[in-house]
């Protein structure tokens, strides 16, 4: 699991990412063969995208070990 931040700034959406790699995707599949060029362009956005969501994951993970320790402490 990587935990290297997106290169996509914070303040544009993972919807907005998520929507433009929809509409890449259309891109590449109305240009077919002459699609090649925008393949790296897809992958990089689809890596970032996943990169956001093991963050995400993480950040979620820390927040319940947190919650958990918390309840822990209070019923001592």
């Amino acid at each position: 699991m990587s935990n290297q931040p997106s290169d996509i700034p914070l303040y544009v959406a993972v919807e907005d990412i998520e929507k433009a790699l929809d509409r890449l995707a259309e891109e590449v599949v109305a240009r077919g063969d002459k699609a090649v060029p925008l393949l790296d362009l897809y992958a990089w956005v689809e890596g970032q995208l996943e990169k956001r969501r093991q963050n995400r994951s993480i950040f979620e993970a820390a927040r319940a070990r947190v919650a958990c320790a918390q309840a822990e402490h209070s019923l001592n």
